[in-house]
């Protein structure tokens, strides 16, 4: 749906996504009374998503037309409105004063793709190595990560999949995959790259658990 429109109750019940809040009504004035306990969906988000930090309180606020809402703030000073389907996160809306509100999870990582990916992940994963991890500021970790039996001519969809496997399993935020090391020091030397311009044929894609977005 648009980015301007409204998430009044009187939204068509057969709307399938969540309606994106407007700048107003994805602030601190949205009504809303306080709660003592976090919705159990949000629970088990949190639980997997240890990088949006600690919960202090809750807010509850009008359902939307798939499901329920809930307002959380956290110890870091994180203000974010959770949309559930089914039980299940699908959709997250951080508030700030300064930027407004803007959309850090949903899209493409749906409830549904999360238990695709769980069915993934209980399977077969190709043999892989995390060459190198570090620590991002705002929290979680980012990887490189090598799997050689893999390369570019591999389904996109296959890689996607796997790339949301690996980053569960080793409980990342984000990481990119590469079929060669060469292929990763080409991604962060440019005299590399130039010197061996084929290097970068080995790059296989990086994806963020916050966007869901896979980009190749």
């Amino acid at each position: 749906m648009g980015e301007g429109q409204s998430c009044d109750d009187s939204s068509d019940s057969r709307s399938s996504s969540p309606p994106s809040p407007s700048s107003s009504s994805a602030g601190p004035d949205i009504a809303s009374h306080a709660e003592t306990e976090i919705l159990q969906g949000i629970q088990e988000f949190l639980a997997e998503h240890p990088e949006f930090g600690s919960a202090t309180t809750t807010e509850s606020v009008p359902d939307w037309a798939q499901g329920k809402r809930q307002r959380v703030r956290f110890t870091n000073g994180r203000n974010l409105l959770f949309y559930l389907k089914d039980g299940k996160v699908v959709t997250v809306y951080e508030w700030s004063d300064t930027e407004g509100r803007k959309k850090i999870f949903g899209g493409a990582y749906t409830a549904e793709y999360a238990r695709d990916v769980d069915r993934q992940s209980e399977g077969e994963l190709p043999d892989y190595t995390v060459i190198k991890a570090i620590n991002l500021l705002a929290g979680g970790k980012n990887a490189d990560i090598l799997v050689p039996r893999f390369s570019a001519n591999t389904p996109r969809a296959t890689r996607k999949k796997v790339a949301f496997a690996i980053l569960k399993k080793e409980g990342l935020r984000s990481l990119s995959m590469y079929s060669t090391r060469e292929a990763y020091k080409a991604d962060y030397s440019s005299s590399f790259a130039e010197e061996h311009p084929e290097a970068s044929n080995g790059f296989l894609g990086s994806i963020s658990m916050h966007s869901g977005e896979f980009s190749d």
